[in-house]
């Protein structure tokens, strides 16, 4: 009969073993696997359990108070973490998603979410290939589980994965690398310098033999620029302060509507700057490649960016397998060869928006990506009734024929008010 095994509120030595071997036992044989640590954040009540079936260990799920999201957004909400159960123990699964339910309601918690994902509350509904790194990935029957147990769908989101074409990548020589061309695009500040320099970038550009259609599309975000009294710049992921300005433009402006869960860029954005925050910001942003494309007026004010960043997906997966201290240097390896990104953020000013901004630049941001190495990005998850941004998307793909697929997850809650 199955029972649950309590492990306490933090995992060490045996229990910390076993927790992880439940996961790796229901993902056994699973391609698209990856694993990564969880852990707890800060100002995070957390309690884990195990469910047994006699002496055997079948599944496990933890339970998590986010203080912070409860202080910042004014949710009284509750998470199922980590949730995982042996394929052919799914009958048993209620009973662990029952204690759970129970202990989050002892805590008068308001509503629970289910995560299997540190960064976002959500399940993958179909899992073909490996999700964006440290995004959801589940069995579909994950779903079906917790809707058997109450849980209904909360949202809905989509997030799709581009393939950047031969035209953008291979057919055209890279431009936004070469040094000269940088210099003119890039670094002038006044938005009559950067519309001076115009004609000496077109230029250099046809002397590249480029098809018309890339001319006319610089064209096309040269006027657009000019129209709104701004120039192009890249935001240094390791300035301080412009990341701290980033922050706070995120925050004021998503495009996405709304998003949830952990945002890389408070790290930098609130509390004292140390040593540690700063090298932890210049190994991040090796690993990552981080890169921001940003658009600001002439009294500097930035008004739109786009941030992509690797997706680490493919890289663990080669190191999958393999076990030690090299899998550091390994992932070093691949991560700097990986030409899969992610995109981690896009804001534009509410003045701007519906004024073409997309359309107009995207051909230039896009090849200017492809330079970077960028041959696959993702958008990240956003609600599939975000009409305004699901068009946005199509357009891109359709305009400059992006190869794309759709990845879908669900949000699950679960009223404990009712």
């Amino acid at each position: 009969m199955s029972h649950i095994k309590p492990l306490g509120k933090s995992l060490k030595g045996r229990d910390l073993i076993a927790w992880r071997k439940i996961e790796e036992k229901a993902f056994e044989g699973d391609k698209n696997y990856i694993p990564f640590p969880y852990g707890a954040k800060e100002e995070e009540e957390k309690e884990y359990f195990v469910l047994m079936e006699g002496d055997n260990e079948i599944g496990r799920a933890s339970t998590t108070i986010d203080k912070v999201w409860i202080r910042k957004r004014g949710e009284n909400i509750g998470f199922i973490d980590e949730f995982a159960i042996l394929p052919d123990y799914k009958k048993e699964a209620g009973v662990l998603i029952k204690h759970c339910i129970s202990n989050l309601k002892d805590k008068k918690i308001d509503k629970i979410f289910v995560r299997r994902s540190p960064l976002f509350p959500g399940l993958l509904c179909d899992p073909k290939e490996p999700p964006t790194f440290l995004m959801p990935y589940n069995p579909k029957f994950y779903i079906d589980i917790f809707l058997k147990e109450g849980f209904k769908v909360e949202k809905e989101w989509v997030e799709t994965r581009l393939r950047l074409p031969a035209s953008l990548t291979d057919d055209i020589s890279p431009l936004f690398t070469d040094r000269k061309i940088k210099k003119l695009f890039f670094k002038s500040k006044n938005p009559e310098d950067f519309q001076r320099h115009k004609d000496d970038v077109l230029k250099r550009l046809t002397k590249k033999n480029v098809p018309e259609s890339m001319i006319q599309d610089v064209s096309k975000a040269y006027e657009f620029i000019k129209k709104n009294d701004s120039h192009i710049v890249r935001i240094d992921a390791l300035n301080i302060e412009e990341m701290k300005e980033l922050s706070k433009f995120e925050q004021d402006i998503f495009l996405g509507m709304e998003h949830f869960g952990y945002n890389p860029r408070d790290f930098m954005g609130s509390g004292e700057v140390t040593f540690s925050k700063k090298m932890q910001l210049r190994f991040t942003n090796y690993l990552l490649k981080i890169k921001t494309i940003a658009l600001r007026r002439s009294d500097n004010k930035l008004i739109g960016y786009v941030t992509y960043l690797g997706d680490l997906a493919a890289p663990m997966l080669k190191i999958r397998e393999k076990k030690g201290f090299l899998n550091f240097f390994r992932l070093l390896k691949y991560a700097r060869t990986n030409d899969s990104y992610m995109i981690g953020g896009l804001g534009i000013d509410e003045n701007i928006r519906g004024l073409g901004a997309v359309r107009s630049l995207f051909a230039v941001i896009l090849k200017i990506m492809a330079d970077d190495g960028v041959r696959r990005l993702t958008t990240g998850p956003t609600l599939s009734d975000n009409i305004p941004v699901q068009k946005t998307v199509e357009i891109i793909i359709e305009a400059y024929n992006l190869g794309a697929d759709k990845i879908n997850y669900v949000t699950l809650s679960y009223d404990l008010k009712k």
